[in-house]
């Protein structure tokens, strides 16, 4: 009779020790971020945190800016912001070539370049300076071809 109390018990604290480990583990802290941006030779400037408790991070790769935000649960956000003159035929016709980048206006009327990376583990991406690598090589293209329109 003493097992299944003494069982159930430990059940218990196995149980409360996993929830309490977990968010400590699924956090994407800015200090993870900048070690992967190092170690993939990026030239970047953590900006801290901002309302959303989003690490932000500047990367510059031949004097092109991104703009880097790391959700604590794992999700990246790519930016990058051109003044350009460009019609809206321009930016949608860079949407519908470029699947996994998105062009628009935002509302001071610059155009932005951006691309999203969930992450479906709740866990920060060990791959961070790819997913950089991948944007840089999309966002070069694209702005290539939004140069030839002009």
């Amino acid at each position: 009779m003493k097992t299944k109390p003494y069982l159930l018990v430990t059940i218990l604290i196995c149980l409360l020790s996993l929830t309490a480990v977990r968010p400590a583990f699924a956090e994407c802290n800015t200090k993870d971020i900048e070690q992967e941006l190092s170690s993939g030779g990026w030239t970047f400037e953590s900006r801290g945190k901002d309302s959303d408790g989003d690490s932000v991070f500047r990367v510059v790769k031949d004097g092109t800016i991104a703009m880097l935000y790391a959700e604590p649960d794992g999700d990246l956000m790519f930016r990058s912001y051109f003044t350009a003159e460009h019609r809206l035929s321009d930016l949608n016709r860079i949407n519908r070539k470029f699947r996994y980048l998105k062009a628009y206006r935002d509302d001071d009327d610059d155009i932005v370049f951006g691309a999203d990376v969930a992450s479906w583990d709740a866990s920060c991406p060990g791959n961070i300076s790819d997913h950089t690598k991948l944007f840089f090589s999309i966002l070069e293209s694209a702005t290539s071809l939004l140069a030839e329109s002009q």
